[in-house]
């Protein structure tokens, strides 16, 4: 049969190969140079987590699981359940809206939209785990969410930890995206989403924000902040910016 080391076709496959961990290569040195021209900026959704890293989850009763996950189950991109085997040796089965908030590890290329080496973070949301988050881990929150006229509770990813404490910005699993690297079922620049849910000053629900309706709706969101309403035209790529600015010069408004 021959030696296939050295047949014609092996030499393609591995020219295809290389091919394709330089294209892989580029993405990750655009998503560098992105996350840092782009502060303070938006991390992108994480589709898959690590069953290897450790995975830290408390529920709404207050009781803390930590272990490595072993199913993250969505139905529609929304979070059904979570399986996790804890510490304890016990696996746990848990429904979305049992889980109050929890750290995970993002797995294969979902850790290409982990940024925050490339951010000098000098705030984070009071109650999050800034060690954590410089690790690489991301955030999902239990929030309220109000979709197609009604109100959902739902685990979603925090796309601002870095500055949430006034205005949380978070991942709609629902939402269309462009301008993205897509490589198999993930996208790995992150893309431009054109919606995401918001919630300012504490307010018991995030309400969804669409790229179609932002100009509209701006003045709701931080028309009562003169540095943001001052700071520039409307437009909806400086959505975290605006947010940041919010968040610095008008906490409180």
């Amino acid at each position: 049969l021959g030696d296939f080391t050295h047949s014609p076709k092996h030499r393609i496959l591995t020219m295809i190969s290389t091919f394709y961990r330089l294209i892989l290569a580029f993405a990750v040195v655009l998503i560098g140079a992105g996350s840092v021209s782009a502060q303070p900026g938006l991390m992108g959704p994480t589709i898959q987590f690590s069953k290897k890293k450790t995975s830290y989850i408390t529920l709404m009763d207050g009781t803390e699981i930590v272990g490595n996950v072993k199913d993250f189950d969505r139905k529609k991109g929304i979070t059904d359940y979570i399986k996790i085997k804890g510490n304890d040796g016990k696996t746990y089965k848990l429904d979305a809206e049992e889980i109050k908030h929890g750290y995970f590890y993002p797995s294969g290329l979902s850790k290409l939209s982990s940024f925050y080496d490339d951010l000098n973070v000098k705030r984070w949301g009071k109650d999050l785990n800034e060690e954590l988050f410089t690790n690489g881990y991301v955030y999902l929150d239990n929030t309220k969410v109000m979709i197609k006229k009604k109100t959902r509770s739902l685990l979603m990813q925090l796309l601002n930890p870095h500055f949430s404490d006034v205005v949380r910005i978070y991942f709609d699993p629902l939402a269309n995206e462009s301008m993205s690297i897509g490589i198999g079922p993930i996208t790995a620049a992150g893309g431009n989403a054109k919606s995401y849910y918001v919630k300012k000053n504490n307010a018991d629900v995030a309400v969804k924000l669409k790229k179609k309706d932002y100009k509209d709706e701006f003045p709701a969101y931080f028309g009562d902040c003169d540095a943001v309403v001052n700071s520039g035209k409307v437009k909806w790529m400086d959505l975290a910016e605006r947010a940041y600015i919010y968040a610095t010069e008008c906490a409180g408004n």
